[in-house]
Order: structure tokens, then C-alpha cells, then sequence
């Protein structure tokens, strides 16, 4: 019986061993599977990476040269290719969502419904305590754009203003008046005085001649009446010649004043006495409250520039950057952009308050914008 036992014990150990040669190959294929199953699911996929990068709703406008639409509809400008830098070091996708008005913006994104938005968004006082701002980006100001003949020089305006209707017509005025009084005093002294000779085209010329230089008080003494008449005509006129010159020559040293007064704006502070156009609700607006200017609200830059050509207005006022790339564009116009600037801009990014995306978002914005590529993207859009 122990022969039996020993006999099967070795039977299935030989059977066993038989069955590990079978199965082995099997074996080790099944466990080198599992191993690289494994090391698969630890690996980080890229597909997967890309697939979970937040996606950020962006709000925009349309303000050239920061963010606007080419001629395919792709969007371009400064704040564009800032925000694709940014998008590309934080890893986020993003869409953008276009507005038309500032105010719809900023509204959107202080209630959270964009997570930022990017164009040429001023960082004021009053915008900081609905919303939170990235560091500038860009710094900049007002300008003011004009008519490009009102700079011309000083002498062009008073020319201009000499040939102008109201000068002249003052100048006929004067000249009717003359002409009457003079021949009144010929008609006096035709018969009886050789200085006012009787045939009508020599008289009436000396008679307008002496009451021009006995009303500019010159009197050369070459004529003079010599009847009652005539002496009572000249005593007369010469009290009323010392009243009209007067008011003549005030009308006439107003009129010169103000057409070269009005004609040269050479900043800010001439703004209080000309129309100035602005776009409402943007800075440049605020300022025109805040300034109590004469200013007259356009829809859009556009055509604030329209109104300043057709002499509606007498000055636009908007961010220079803007109002710069705008006259621009308007080529045949003859419109020009004062190189000074005043009330200091700064651009930002506008974020909801307390947006997570302010502390991630800053430390990035300064290498972008302290990059040497940077100056060449400010030169590629015309803003150095």
C-alpha cells in the first residue's frame, strides 16, 4: 500500500512539473500583460492632459489696434496676442465672446459671466470696486484730434479770417457809408469848390477820399469844404466818424482775435471754450463731465471723427492709441491727432473680484511684457 501511495505521490509530481513546462510560456506572457496594463495606467496620456486645461470664457470689443477683427474675422491686436501668451504659459483654452459697449462688458464680468476680458480696458477708481485688474500692460493717455488746417500757421488763420464773409461784408459796409458821405459833400461844394470838381466821376472820387481820411483823423488838409453846407456835412460827420471807427475797429480786432483764438488747440487746456466729441461711457467721457466741456456724445469713435470733419464738433477726445489708428484709417480725411497726451491710461486685464486667475495671471504678464518680443509687438501695431 505504501508502494501505491509513493508511486501516485510521484506520479503527480510528475505530472505537476509536466504541467508548469506546459503552462509557463503562457505564464510569464500573461504576467508581462499585466505589467505594462499597469504602467499604462500611470503614464500620463497627453490627449488626457489637454483635456482637462481649463477653458476660460473671454469677453472683447472691437478697439483697434489692441482687438479687432481681420479680414478672414480672426481676431488680432496688442491684447489679443497678450492673452494668447498667456493662455499658451497657464495652459487654458479660451473663447472669446464679442461685445459692442464697454459698459455690456464690464457688467458681464463683474457678475462672473466672462472670467476676464481683454481689449483696451482703462483701470480707473471707480472700475476697481466692481472688479478686480491684472497688472498694465500698456500705459498711455487722452489725446485730442482736431482739424489738420487748424494747426497751420498763424498767419494762414488771420488770411483765411481777412477773406472771410463777416470781414468782408464789414469792410462793404464801411465802404457804402463812405461813399455816401461823400457825396453828399460834392453835391455841397460841386459849384462853389475846385477840390470837388462838378463832373460826377471825379467829384463822388473826391469826395469818398476826403471822407476816408477825415474819418481815420489823418486829415492831409488837400481838401476841405468851403460852403456852410458843406462845413455843417463834415462837423457832423466827423463826431459820428470817432463813434463808428471805434465800434469798427472792435468788431473787426474781435473778429481777427477770435477766428485765432479758436483756431489753434494745442492741448487740454483749450478744450472749455471749443465742442468737444467724445464716445460715451469711456474715460474720455468721464473726463467731459468731470470738465464741464461742451460735449457732444457719438455712438462710436467713428463717427465722432465724421462729426469733427463736417465742423459739427471742434475737437475729438479719446484714448490716443485709438483716436491715432482710427485717423488713420480715415486717410482722406484731413484730421490729425495732437502728439501730447494728458490723464495718464493704463490698460489691464478686467477680472470678477477675487478671481483665482489675478495671482496666476500677474507674474506671468510681467515677463510677457518685459520680453525684448514685446517692443517688436508694440512696434508691429504702431504703438512705439
Amino acid at each position: 500500500m505504501m508502494t501505491q501511495v509513493m508511486r501516485m505521490t510521484a506520479s503527480s509530481w510528475i505530472f505537476s512539473i509536466s504541467q508548469i513546462k506546459t503552462l509557463g510560456p503562457c505564464c510569464v506572457a500573461l504576467f508581462l500583460v499585466l505589467c505594462f496594463s499597469a504602467y499604462g495606467t500611470t503614464a500620463e496620456d497627453p490627449a488626457t492632459e489637454s483635456s482637462t486645461a481649463p477653458h476660460v470664457q473671454v469677453g472683447t470689443r472691437h478697439a483697434p489696434p489692441f482687438s479687432y477683427r481681420d479680414d478672414q474675422g480672426a481676431w488680432r491686436g496688442l491684447s489679443i496676442t497678450l492673452l494668447n501668451r498667456l493662455a499658451e504659459e497657464l495652459d487654458f483654452t479660451f473663447e472669446l465672446h464679442e461685445r459692442t459697449d464697454m459698459h455690456t462688458l464690464l457688467a458681464e464680468t463683474a457678475s462672473g459671466q466672462m472670467d476676464m476680458a481683454v481689449a483696451a480696458i482703462t483701470i480707473t477708481p471707480d472700475r476697481e470696486r466692481r472688479l478686480d485688474f491684472s497688472h498694465p500692460f500698456h500705459f498711455t493717455g487722452l489725446g485730442i484730434a482736431v482739424p489738420y488746417h487748424d494747426q497751420q500757421a498763424s498767419w494762414l488763420v488771420v488770411l483765411r479770417s481777412l477773406l472771410s464773409p463777416g470781414f468782408l461784408s464789414v469792410v462793404l459796409t464801411l465802404s457804402v457809408v463812405l461813399f455816401i458821405t461823400g457825396a453828399f459833400l460834392w453835391i455841397a461844394e460841386r459849384r462853389h469848390n475846385p477840390q470837388f470838381p462838378s463832373q460826377p466821376a471825379a467829384g463822388l472820387g473826391s469826395g469818398f477820399w476826403w471822407s476816408a481820411v477825415t474819418m481815420t483823423t489823418v486829415g492831409y488838409g488837400d481838401k476841405a469844404p468851403i460852403t456852410l453846407a458843406g462845413r455843417m456835412i463834415a462837423l457832423v460827420w466827423m463826431f459820428a466818424a470817432l463813434i463808428m471807427i471805434a465800434s469798427f475797429t472792435a468788431q473787426i480786432t474781435s473778429s481777427l482775435t477770435l477766428s485765432a483764438f479758436h483756431a489753434r488747440i494745442s492741448g487740454p487746456e483749450d478744450l472749455q471754450r471749443v465742442r468737444v466729441g467724445i464716445v460715451g461711457n469711456t474715460t474720455a467721457d468721464h473726463y467731459a463731465k468731470d470738465h464741464n466741456l461742451r460735449r457732444y456724445e457719438f455712438a462710436s469713435l467713428r463717427q465722432a471723427l465724421r462729426e469733427l470733419e463736417a465742423g459739427s464738433v471742434d475737437a475729438v477726445i479719446h484714448d490716443h492709441p485709438l483716436l491715432s489708428y482710427e485717423v488713420q484709417q480715415l486717410s482722406d480725411d484731413p484730421l490729425m491727432v495732437l502728439e501730447r497726451t494728458f490723464e495718464r491710461q493704463d490698460y489691464g486685464i478686467a477680472l470678477p473680484l477675487e478671481s483665482p486667475w489675478r495671482k496666476d495671471i500677474n507674474p506671468v504678464l510681467i515677463e510677457i511684457v518685459t520680453d525684448p518680443m514685446w517692443v517688436r509687438d508694440l512696434q508691429g501695431y504702431g504703438l512705439r
